[in-house]
């Protein structure tokens, strides 16, 4: 099961609201409460109450809090701030009460008002709190370009009040956002940032929050004995603070990466501890994600009845919550399990919702977003460094004039030529992120050839054909989701991806050809990159436009990986009828469409050059036999065998 899964929604959601802090015995505010003869400290007691007492007690606290301020608001009474700051206060629990209890779309109401009110009275502390708590909110949904909007909003009013320990949470939350889209090397930048300053205010939740991220990154990277290492750090605090939340997800964490490495018993005993504890305190995201995680086990035992208990309980919450990656883990397996059970309508359903999350999730314009926020806040921060520069300058101009003069004609100087290179290196970076949407994804024909065919098997009731054609296309289509998150893969990765490609385009079109996909001994298979989608869509093009068109099932299709003067060189080969006989065929037929795959990948290749310093390229030749009769068509793309 996919590590990720488990922390995109658990690390996330730490809300950052006031510690609830026992200041006083619950016991004790409710006798204050009773005796209080004046509606502000009724209002302060209240606050108090819904700050301290259980998530299902808030709304009997917050509500009343509330009320009061809004009649003493209507009445106009002194100090208007203080029934504002109270009113703001309650909302935000009523906010809280509901994010814990599955329902994000009254949260974010809730929470968007009280930011309003504390923009509107200039409370820049709990106005940060607020936007952290929106973004949340969007995060959780899978509105990843919303949510970053938030947190860098977030960010930069909490540095702008210099409020340490909220910038710690803040680089916290856009770290794991970064992780969540594969960008690991920015999220530890961030995680590390994050974590010093958490260590250096002594902040035993914030250290334990962030052991658990690092774990997710170690996960991520497949190093089991260093994730399980942070996990129990982690969970290790969070049993000192009786953190329940953070307790259950540790222990989710833990249970994932030991069902990862096969002890399957050990981490059903994990998952049921987190579950107990998500039952108990109804934390929702914990108990749908331990439920899968306690299914696929059973499922592995063959106990399918349970499992399906599970995992529908499991796919209930998800959508209670709507939170795509623990949406699409229920319906991956729901559509496993239906498919053992026979069941291939059900199965087609699951496996049609499992692919719409995986869309959502890696959606490339998530990506690209949270990229070129990233860059906006790097210079938007740099901008305003600079007015705080201009700004100390100016307090100094009375006694240095002309000191101050010639060092801000130095800064304007600096600034420009600063700005100027920033500039182009955004361009450039910009130029890549375009790119990404050249990046080959699966023929949108082959995709619904496959859905037809699917169909085909399944009213002709041919079970085991379409069992195998479903799980084949099920894998493929996941693994492209995989592969397109991110720049280079491995020539294994490669290999094996055409492999399971080219063997459903030889089910759906009758045998009508062979292949074989080979590497040479000189080349370490797991250790040489090449850019992602780049072989493919050749290999499409030469089963579509000239194996297709051979009599007698006698297609041919080569695809080998070869080392040459310290490059790879990635060749793919066909016996088919050649580029100008299916240009003739096209012309005969009427056909106008004239596919822009080879142009997208010659642009790619341009932009990998100038941000790589590379010198790869790509050649097409058109083959003859001895007549002079076309024979087929070679693709040959050559790589460095290292990037920088």
């Amino acid at each position: 099961m996919p590590r990720l899964t488990v922390f995109v929604f658990f690390l996330l959601s730490f809300f950052y609201l006031q510690d609830k802090v026992f200041a006083q015995d619950i016991d004790s505010l409710k006798k204050d409460l009773q005796n209080a003869t004046h509606d502000t400290s009724r209002i302060k007691i209240l606050g108090e109450l819904a700050e301290n007492c259980d998530n299902a007690d808030i709304l009997k606290y917050a509500v009343p809090q509330k009320e009061f301020c809004e009649k003493a608001i209507a009445a106009k009474l002194e100090p208007a701030k203080f029934y504002l700051v109270n009113l703001a206060s309650a909302i935000n629990n009523i906010g809280y009460y509901y994010s814990k209890l599955g329902e994000p779309n009254k949260a974010l109401e809730n929470y968007k008002r009280a930011y309003e009110i504390h923009e509107k009275i200039h409370d820049s502390v709990h106005a940060a709190y607020a936007l952290n708590n929106i973004a949340f909110i969007y995060n959780n949904q899978g509105d990843v370009p919303t949510a970053l909007d938030y947190f860098y909003k977030n960010l930069k009013l909490q540095e702008a009040i210099r409020d340490t320990a909220g910038i710690a949470y803040s680089l916290n939350n856009i770290a794991f956002i970064f992780i969540n889209q594969k960008d690991y090397k920015t999220g530890l930048e961030y995680f590390s940032r994050s974590l010093a300053m958490f260590e250096a205010l002594k902040n035993t939740k914030g250290v334990a929050m962030v052991y658990g991220n690092m774990g997710t990154i170690h996960t991520n990277q497949d190093n089991s004995r260093k994730a399980l290492e942070y996990y129990r750090k982690s969970l290790s605090l969070y049993e000192s603070l009786q953190d329940n939340f953070g307790v259950s997800s540790e222990l989710s964490a833990i249970g994932a990466e030991l069902a990862k490495a096969g002890e399957d018993s050990l981490a059903f005993d994990y998952f049921k501890r987190a579950l107990a504890i998500a039952d108990e305190f109804k934390v929702k995201n914990v108990q749908a994600y331990a439920l899968t995680a306690m299914a696929r086990i059973l499922l592995k035992k063959e106990d399918i009845k349970t499992a399906k208990e599970y995992t529908l309980r499991s796919l209930q919450l998800a959508q209670e919550l709507g939170i795509p990656k623990d949406i699409q883990n229920a319906a991956s397996l729901l559509k496993e399990i239906y498919t053992r059970q026979n069941n291939y309508k059900d199965a087609y359903d699951m496996f049609t919702l499992e692919v719409k999350m995986n869309d959502s999730i890696l959606n490339q314009a998530n990506r690209k977003d949270a990229t070129t926020k990233n860059l906006q806040y790097q210079y938007d921060k740099k901008i305003l460094l600079t007015q705080i520069d201009n700004q100390k300058a100016l307090e100094k101009r009375n006694r240095i004039v002309f000191i101050s003069l010639g060092a801000a004609a130095i800064i304007a100087m600096l600034a420009f030529f600063y700005t100027r290179q920033n500039k182009l290196k955004a361009q450039l970076y910009r130029m890549e992120l375009e790119q990404q949407q050249y990046r080959a994804q699966m023929n949108p024909h082959f995709i619904f050839n496959c859905m037809n065919s699917i169909q085909h098997y399944i009213v002709h009731n041919d079970v085991k054909q379409a069992n195998k054609f479903l799980s084949q296309f099920a894998g493929l289509m996941r693994r492209t989701l995989d592969i397109n998150s991110g720049h280079f893969i491995t020539v294994e990765e490669e290999m094996n991806y055409l492999d399971n490609y080219l063997q459903l385009e030889q089910m759906r079109f009758d045998e009508k050809f062979s292949y074989q996909v080979v590497c040479s001994e000189g080349i370490s298979k797991r250790q040489v990159s090449l850019p992602t989608m780049m072989l493919q869509p050749f290999a499409e093009n030469a089963i579509l436009h000239g194996l297709r068109y051979l009599p007698d099932n006698s297609g041919t299709l080569t695809i080998s990986f070869q080392k040459e003067n310290n490059q790879l060189v990635c060749s793919i080969d066909d016996n088919g009828v050649g580029r100008e006989a299916v240009q003739n065929i096209k012309n005969q037929s009427g056909t106008s469409h004239q596919s822009q795959g080879m142009s997208l990948i010659e642009n790619k290749l341009t932009v990998l050059n100038n941000i790589h310093k590379a010198n790869a390229i790509l050649n097409v030749i058109d083959k003859k036999n001895a007549d002079g009769k076309a024979a087929g068509t070679t693709v040959i793309l050559k790589f460095p065998l290292t990037w920088k």
